[in-house]
C-alpha cells in the first residue's frame, strides 16, 4: 500500500527524521511510538499527502484510500439523529468489512439502543458523541486507517468498542499513542521513532 525509500523530513534547519525505509501492506497493524516532537504526527501527514518529504521517495498504491481519524464533536449536527447521521437516508450501511447491515444493528455495535436512534444528537453525552463519530468514520472502508492518540478523553466503554472494531478490521492500521494496553490489544508491529531514525 505504501513504501518509503530514504524518506527524510525537516523544517528549516531542523530534521525530524532521515533515511527511513519501510513498507505498509494490507493487514498490517502498526503502532508508531516515540517521544513528543520526534515527528510522529508529521509522518502521518506524509501518509495522507498533507506534507511532502524533504528528500527520498514515498510510493503509494494507485487509488489508495487513507482515513485519518480525529475526535471533533463540533462537526456533528446537533439536530440530526444517530439514524440520520449513519443511515444518510437509507436503512442499511456497508461496514468496513463489506457487510451490509441494518442501521439499528450497526449502531448496536457502538452501544446505542433502539430507542436512542431517533433522539437529536444534542441530547447525547460527550462519550456518546465520540461513539457516534467512530460509527460514522468506521462505516467507510479504507485501505489504511490512521488514529492519532485515539484513546484520549475516551471512557472505558468507548475504548472497548474501538478495540473490537479495530481487531476485526481487515485493512492496514496505524496507531500513534501512549496507551500501552490499547496498543498491545490492536496492533502486532511496533515502530519507534528515535534520534531521527525508525527502529522496527
Amino acid at each position: 500500500l505504501f513504501r518509503a525509500e530514504d524518506l527524510t523530513l525537516g523544517f528549516g534547519n531542523r530534521t525530524l527524521f532521515k533515511d527511513l525505509n519501510f513498507e505498509i501492506k494490507k493487514g498490517d497493524k502498526i503502532a508508531i511510538l516515540g517521544n513528543n516532537g520526534v515527528g510522529k504526527s508529521s509522518l502521518l501527514k506524509l501518509f495522507c499527502q498533507e506534507l511532502t518529504p524533504t528528500s527520498g521517495k514515498a510510493y503509494r498504491a494507485e487509488s489508495l484510500n487513507v482515513g485519518l481519524f480525529f475526535f471533533f464533536r463540533e462537526t456533528l449536527d446537533p439536530e440530526m439523529t444517530p439514524w440520520e447521521l449513519i443511515g444518510e437516508g437509507i436503512d442499511y450501511v456497508f461496514s468496513n468489512t463489506g457487510d451490509k447491515r441494518h442501521v439499528a444493528s450497526y449502531l448496536e455495535g457502538f452501544l446505542f439502543r433502539t430507542e436512542e436512534l431517533r433522539r437529536p444528537i444534542k441530547t447525547f453525552s460527550g462519550g456518546e458523541k465520540n461513539r457516534l463519530q467512530l460509527a460514522q468514520f468506521m462505516k467507510h472502508a479504507q485501505d489504511i486507517w490512521i488514529f492519532d492518540e485515539p484513546t484520549n478523553d475516551l471512557d472505558l466503554e468507548t475504548i472497548g468498542v474501538l478495540e473490537e472494531e479495530l481487531k476485526n478490521y481487515e485493512g492496514a492500521l496505524i496507531i500513534v499513542g501512549h496507551d500501552r494496553t490499547f496498543i498491545e490489544n490492536v496492533t502486532d508491529k511496533c515502530w519507534l521513532l528515535h534520534q531521527q531514525k525508525m527502529e522496527m
